[in-house]
């Protein structure tokens, strides 16, 4: 059993973040395209009533403002596709020229730029203020 401390949960979280974004930014050119994983994972790690939980030291007000921006721009698409029938990997084309698509992957690649700043954190020890 792994006894991580809170805060390095949240580091693990932040990592998990991070790699959803860059799912979202190469989804289509990725060997596994499972549009209805990438949009159930991005609310197993993102919670957006307990914003204050994405707190420093794991999280700089920058990177908290980027996911609240991709968390925007994830709702735009879940609203736009979630009365569509169930979406498999077989039929995808519907979703890449939707607007709501483009802008998410935009926005996913600016919270990368933010978060590659500093990298993915360490899953096992604490970092320091």
């Amino acid at each position: 059993m792994d006894n991580a401390s809170p805060q390095v949960v949240k580091q693990r979280i932040r990592n998990r973040l991070i790699e959803w974004c860059e799912w979202c930014v190469e989804f289509e050119s990725s060997d596994y395209q499972d549009f209805g994983e990438l949009i159930e994972q991005w609310n197993d790690w993102w919670d957006e009533d307990d914003v204050p939980y994405y707190d420093p030291p794991v999280f700089t007000q920058k990177e908290q403002d980027s996911l609240k921006a991709v968390n925007r721009a994830y709702d735009s698409l879940w609203v736009e596709v979630q009365h569509r029938p169930m979406i498999t990997s077989q039929d995808l084309s519907f979703i890449y020229p939707l607007k709501q698509w483009k802008d998410l992957k935009v926005i996913c690649h600016a919270a990368l730029d933010e978060f590659n700043l500093r990298g993915k954190l360490s899953e096992d020890v604490e970092i320091k203020d």
